[in-house]
């Protein structure tokens, strides 16, 4: 993995166990919960990713294209009657990242590929993400990006830190992406970073260092978009709003251009999330979102206490918030703190007569003031505790028991979290009810299970694992 400061491995670091480097654990079979063992089935489709899978998505050519953290993107043909996948193709080299996503433009008469990437065609600021398009002529079996086509970074400075810019959805001519915070918390100040500092040669306190950050850009914790892809030019910055020549406490604490509207420039869609690594669209093609949040005792009046270096490592994690799902609002308010931009920008205006926080579809203890249970990942009310609740998709298979009927499919990537009395396994898939919140385990007994996705006709479930890069399908008997 190339980056150590991916929430699933932020974790690890600070002290909870990913499954994929933990030496010798012992693999066991994945499985369909016991409450849908007679009516799902879960086999492999074949397909061993060479890179470690973050996102998939239906190509124009009918393939499914997996992008990944240290791989690039690979395609592979797919078998709709069987569930399988054969005859891989490595489709980019060079751009490894989160997110990937497919527009045709018939203007250009071009289909054009997005993709998150970690790293910047530009050097300043250090931590930067950026946005990628590339292009193949419709109808063609072109490279993509290659002899006579488009291949650009059109944003190239996302200032990122503990978090990265996370996966992407295209409605039409819209793209919607997800934005993490630079910092672990939303604070500004020392102790605010795992993996950076902008005081050198201090570090983040993963390393040692004190972590002393000027709190999170604009950009930071939001749902981002580039309204019209047909008006994008294709030239390297070309969608940026940020300038990366500022001065870096400029840019991070008073750079606003990102909530400025224009159609061909990625600008903020939503604000106060904490990382919306999961974006998946319901049938009707509304926007949904998964949210890591910080590891941190619930107060029970909507807001939580974080801790000396950022989270709170206890045994107990039952009083903590957990990941939260959100239905995305153009404008929203998820709630998270930031202590640059609540309040500054038009999308934060807390202190607004009319402002409201958007809440989490699924359970999060918020707004619970106890007693906290225990809680089994086994029999879910909400999306848990340090879960890395991340990929999502919604499935509508006719074949499906009624309440599983066009829920949206959670992986939930976090395997070992060490918690009294037992430990807490993750390492699932999850069933949640957008209309209630209500959630049900599907399967478990995965690795590091990542992304999520149904095939075009809604006969199989695609689950990609992380940790051991294993593609696998889910349908109903």
């Amino acid at each position: 993995m190339s980056r150590p400061h991916r929430e699933w491995t932020m974790t690890t670091i600070a002290g909870v166990a990913a499954a994929l480097l933990i030496p010798g654990r012992a693999v066991q079979a994945q499985s369909i919960n016991a409450a849908y063992a007679g009516q799902l089935t879960l086999q492999s489709t074949g397909a061993t990713v060479p890179g470690h899978p973050a996102q998939m998505a239906w190509g124009p050519d009918g393939r499914l294209y997996v992008m990944t953290t240290d791989q690039g993107v690979w395609s592979y043909a797919y078998d709709a009657v069987a569930g399988t996948l054969g005859g891989s193709k490595q489709e980019v080299s060079g751009i490894n990242g989160i997110g990937i996503g497919f527009h045709y433009n018939s203007s250009t008469n071009k289909d054009e590929m997005f993709l998150t990437a970690f790293g910047s065609p530009v050097t300043w600021p250090t931590h930067t993400d950026s946005l990628w398009k590339l292009t193949r002529t419709h109808g063609t079996l072109n490279a993509w990006g290659g002899t006579g086509e488009v291949r650009v970074a059109i944003v190239t400075g996302v200032p990122t830190g503990d978090h990265d810019v996370d996966q992407i959805q295209i409605v039409g001519d819209t793209l919607y992406v997800g934005v993490g915070r630079r910092t672990i918390n939303g604070f500004s100040g020392y102790w605010t970073s795992g993996s950076l500092s902008d005081f050198p040669p201090n570090t983040g306190f993963w390393s040692g260092g004190t972590g002393k950050t000027y709190g999170d850009s604009a950009y930071g914790g939001t749902i981002c978009t580039i309204q019209n892809l047909d008006h994008v030019v294709d030239t390297q910055g070309s969608a940026d709003t940020l300038n990366p020549a500022d001065k870096l406490k400029a840019l991070i604490q008073s750079d606003s251009s990102p909530y400025q509207a224009a159609d061909n420039k990625l600008i903020v869609h939503s604000a106060g999330t904490r990382n919306p690594f999961g974006l998946c669209l319901d049938q009707n093609n509304n926007l949904y979102f998964t949210n890591n949040f910080n590891r941190v005792t619930t107060k029970g009046n909507g807001q939580s206490g974080f801790g000396l270096d950022g989270d709170v490592f206890d045994s107990n994690v039952y009083d903590d918030v957990h990941d939260q799902l959100f239905a995305a609002v153009a404008g929203g308010d998820y709630g998270y703190h930031s202590s640059n931009w609540v309040n500054k920008s038009p999308f934060l205006l807390r202190s607004q007569t009319g402002h409201v926080i958007t809440r989490s579809i699924a359970f999060d203890n918020l707004y619970n003031k106890g007693p906290y249970p225990p809680y089994d990942p086994a029999h879910p009310v909400g999306l848990g505790p340090s879960a890395s609740a991340d990929g999502c998709s919604f499935w509508y298979n006719t074949g499906l028991p009624s309440e599983l009927y066009g829920r949206i499919f959670i992986a939930r990537y976090n395997h070992t979290i060490p918690t009294q009395p037992v430990n807490l396994t993750y390492a699932d898939l999850i069933a949640v009810d957008v209309t209630n919140g209500n959630a049900v385990q599907v399967a478990y007994n995965f690795q590091d299970p990542l992304a999520v996705l149904a095939d075009q006709n809604q006969k199989y479930l695609l689950v990609a694992d992380y940790g051991n890069q294993t593609i696998y399908a889910i349908t109903a008997q």
